[in-house]
């Protein structure tokens, strides 16, 4: 009879699988009885339960293939056993997860204690750190809140090995990919060998959730296996003290000894990946957290650095100001140092911050040997520090000093730490003497912002980088690095991952960290790689700006149009693989994600606070009628200023007409602010002869705001016809030379109408009313009536051809003519930049002073891609001028 087959065995206690299982086996308790039986394929097996049935048996029964179970079979090179009572979710399975106690806090279950330590903000790299120790202090406290069942169950499975089959390449064995880490059975097997061992009377197994701090006696060194090792976000170093040396010492050792026992637990208890290096073989701690180091060595410390790379190094040493000791004889001497030359020359701190317990370390040398070693920060007490408080003080102030990323950052953790309460009631700081912080300027911060096409990704980076800094601050465009000749070879186009040059992309990234305390890199697939890299990996803070497809295709038409059927069947399919690669099972998984339909400001804030970064203080609210002060004029070039003086006359009260315009404008032209000047007067209305529609309301003051297609889109719809172009930069300083006459026009550097809700915002005393203009010809092509009402005004100004055309579809489409919902403009002659570029090009300045304001015209003849001469107006070749 193999050993799964126990059709006498009917008690609830399991049978233990002994000898050589002939395949793969699962737990079905007395529980199961009712899924089994809803479940016809089920109920066909006969099952007596409880007890150990075969998997592929079971997973037949259920539809599975069994390639799956082959698959793990193979990977293992042996078969293996499993119960649903070892998982952490039972969606088909029946088992009654027990309330979890941990920290002093209650959990409903280990998958809910799991997910309630997740950072917050999201950090990845933080949490791949720490994940596998959060899981192994649930699994704890579950086998302990059910210590009958379960360590029945875990002692039943013998020495085979165990395996969850799920769709989870990380926690399980993935029965599709073939692949897993199984780390879930990894932790219940090292679990079910501490039981084994304790049961021969070899190990005591340590509570993950008690808190205790008693001292505990020493005992005989066990000699076991060192534990498989995940990456640790704390290392703590202590010196190696023989056991002789305890006796030697007496009652003087035994505070620092139950100090750093209280420590352990401490860390322990707050799931804290960490490793605790000392005498183990005296410590009575728990092997997974603590490890033998004696004797402590330089080279044992260089290596733990090497395999963890710690976010904080704790080093629990005595020293003086030449270095720390690692090793004691007998008689109370040092033996071993860990001075600054071996800290200077083998140590890799990069990116920790190194903390001491012992004031006399507190030296400049040490302090420079280890800045000099890559750490951010060494903090270490000025005078002695009270022994018998060291566990609790140290486990306020490491896990803070884990999110560092600065002098600044160490120094507010340290305050914070001090002002925490010790276990009797008063303050550390009242304990405590003042520290020591040695510094250096934190690296340079990477940071990444992605999301669908018009998200706002642009703007959220141009005033991120100024909130830190210009000159402090670079900030890379992934559209830069589009290739046209990379987008005709893609499936897709522009719109492709495949259009971008990846590794001039990275090239610049890496360089600009060079010399800049911040860059921001920001793109529609920012977090994507292809061949030979991307630059995710580069990326320290990763940003998301989530929009729903209805919102990017409102936005997407407003600007860059495309048919809906590409929309659907091109764009958005294409943003959400990216999305999927991004949040999906191993992706990059962005720490932040912004809602883009917030304002700008709003995200600003949002992205400071995740980062641990001052948010800019708000401006205080202008009491009306006196002229406001600009909230947003600091990150808007300006722009605000000029409508402020424009508006600064304006009684309380008053309406005032907003009309916005986006376009290519390369460059501007005479015609489109001649559009503003004839959409100014028709609603103002105080000219005779100034046609507008009957129930159109008056307005006290009119406002014009210009804004600019991306360069990316204008380089590509100039490419196609062979002609150069301007980047947004430059065409933006020409709309200002020809609007500088204008006082009451402006520009925007922000979405086309996002200037009207700071308006609202900075001038509560006056009434705004918004309209976009556009020209009849492309009303008539997009058919853009549907939406015209009171949320969505528009003024359109006649083109030759295309007025009568207008007209025609707004009564097709039921808009009323009368109600100054749609308001028609009069007809203009040809207002486009094509005319001037071509005048331009064949030399023709008559033609072109004609269409181009006489300060853009002067540009344009002295720096402009289209001068009668150049390469690209002989040749009509593409010359994109950023």
């Amino acid at each position: 009879m193999s050993s799964y087959e126990n059709a006498a065995e009917q008690a609830e206690k399991p049978a233990a699988l002994l000898g050589q299982l002939d395949e793969p086996v699962v737990w079905l308790s007395a529980a199961q009885a009712s899924v089994v039986a809803a479940h016809p394929g089920l109920a066909a097996l006969g099952l007596a339960l409880p007890c150990w049935a075969p998997q592929r048996l079971v997973g037949r029964a259920l539809g599975h293939d069994p390639g799956g179970v082959d698959a793990a079979v193979a990977h293992l090179g042996r078969s293996y056993a499993w119960a649903t009572e070892f998982e952490n979710v039972h969606s088909f399975w029946r088992y009654d997860e027990p309330p979890l106690t941990i920290g002093g806090r209650v959990y409903a279950g280990s998958e809910a204690y799991y997910h309630a330590q997740k950072p917050q903000p999201w950090d990845k790299a933080l949490w791949d750190r720490r994940k596998r120790r959060v899981m192994e202090t649930a699994v704890r406290a579950k086998l302990a809140a059910d210590p009958g069942g379960l360590r029945e169950l875990l002692l039943a499975t013998g020495q085979h090995p165990l395996l969850s089959l799920k769709r989870d390449a990380v926690w399980g064995f993935d029965p599709v990919t073939a692949r897993g880490e199984n780390l879930l059975a990894e932790i219940w097997m090292q679990l079910r060998a501490e039981l084994q061992l304790a049961e021969s009377g070899s190990l005591a197994v340590a509570d993950a959730a008690d808190g205790g701090t008693e001292l505990r006696p020493p005992r005989e060194p066990i000699e076991s296996k060192e534990p498989k090792l995940a990456r640790c976000e704390v290392l703590l170093f202590a010196c190696s003290r023989s056991p002789e040396l305890a006796t030697t010492m007496g009652e003087s050792f035994k505070p620092g000894w139950a100090e750093y026992i209280a420590l352990h637990d401490l860390l322990l208890a707050s799931s804290t990946p960490f490793l605790m290096f000392d005498n183990s073989s005296w410590w009575d701690l728990h092997p997974s957290s603590h490890i033998d180091a004696s004797p402590l060595t330089v080279d044992k410390i260089a290596e733990a650095l090497r395999t963890h790379r710690p976010r904080i190094v704790h080093v629990g040493m005595h020293g003086d100001p030449a270095g720390f000791a690692m090793q004691w004889d007998g008689e109370k001497r040092c033996r071993v140092r860990l001075g600054a030359s071996d800290i200077r020359e083998r140590l890799d701190l990069r990116g920790a911050v190194v903390v001491s317990s012992a004031c006399s370390t507190g030296s400049v040398g040490l302090g420079e040997a280890i800045l000099a070693a890559g750490a951010i920060a060494y903090v270490a007490p000025r005078t002695k520090i009270a022994i018998n408080r060291l566990g609790g003080f140290m486990s306020e102030l490491m896990p803070r000093c884990a999110r560092a990323l600065s002098a600044a950052d160490v120094r507010r953790c340290l305050a914070e730490a001090l002002d925490a309460p010790s276990a009797d009631g008063p303050t550390f700081r009242e304990w405590y003497g003042s520290f020591f912080v040695f510094a250096r300027d934190a690296p340079t911060l990477v940071i990444g912002i992605s999301g669908c096409t018009r998200s706002g990704k642009s703007t959220l980076a141009s005033v991120l980088a100024k909130a830190l800094g210009a000159s402090k601050t670079a900030v890379i465009r992934q559209d830069r690095f589009a290739s046209k000749g990379l987008a005709a070879q893609a499936e897709g186009g522009w719109e492709s991952t495949d259009s971008i040059d990846f590794k001039a992309f990275r090239d610049v990234v890496v360089e600009a960290s060079k010399s800049k305390h911040f860059v921001i890199v920001e793109g529609f697939r920012a977090f994507a790689s292809r061949p030979p890299g991307g630059v995710v990996d580069l990326l320290h803070h990763l940003v998301w700006i989530e929009l729903s497809r209805e919102a990017c295709y409102e936005r997407r038409m407003a600007t860059t149009r495309v048919t809906e059927e590409y929309f659907d069947r091109n764009l958005w399919p294409r943003h959400y693989k990216y999305w999927e690669s991004c949040f999906g099972e191993g992706g990059p998984m962005p720490q932040l994600v912004l809602d883009g339909t917030k304002p700008p400001t709003l995200l600003l804030q949002q992205v400071l606070v995740a980062l641990g970064l001052p948010a800019p203080a708000p401006a205080p609210a202008p009491p009306p009628p006196a002229r406001p002060a600009s909230a947003a004029a600091a990150w808007f070039d300006g722009s605000l200023k000029k409508l402020h003086d424009a508006l600064a006359d304006v009684e309380p009260g008053t309406r005032v007409g907003v009309v916005t315009l986006l376009g290519s404008l390369c460059p501007v032209t005479r015609g489109h602010t001649r559009a503003f000047i004839e959409a100014r007067r028709i609603l103002l209305g105080v000219e005779a002869g100034v046609a507008r529609p009957a129930n159109l309301e008056p307005f006290g003051a009119v406002l014009g705001l210009i804004s600019l297609n991306g360069s990316s889109y204008v380089d590509r719809k100039l490419a196609k016809k062979g002609e150069a172009s301007l980047s947004a930069e430059k065409r933006l300083a020409l709309v200002k030379m020809a609007a500088e006459e204008l006082p009451w026009l402006s520009w925007e550097s922000c979405r086309e109408g996002e200037t009207v809700g700071l308006l609202r915002q900075t001038h509560p005393h006056l009434h705004f009313v918004h309209f976009f203009m556009n020209g009849a010809d492309d009303v008539v092509r997009y058919n853009k009536f549907a939406d015209v009402g009171p949320q969505y005004r528009m003024i359109v100004l006649g083109r030759p051809g295309f007025t009568e055309k207008a007209l025609a579809g707004a009564r097709r489409a039921g808009v009323d003519l009368d109600a100054g919902h749609l308001v028609m403009g009069p007809e203009l002659p040809d207002i486009s930049s094509s005319a001037a570029r071509e005048a331009l090009a064949r030399g023709d300045r008559a033609r072109a002073a004609a269409l181009l304001h006489p300060a853009v015209l002067a540009w344009c003849e002295e720096h402009g891609p289209w001068r009668a001469g150049t390469a690209s107006a002989r040749d009509g070749s593409s010359v994109s001028t950023h």
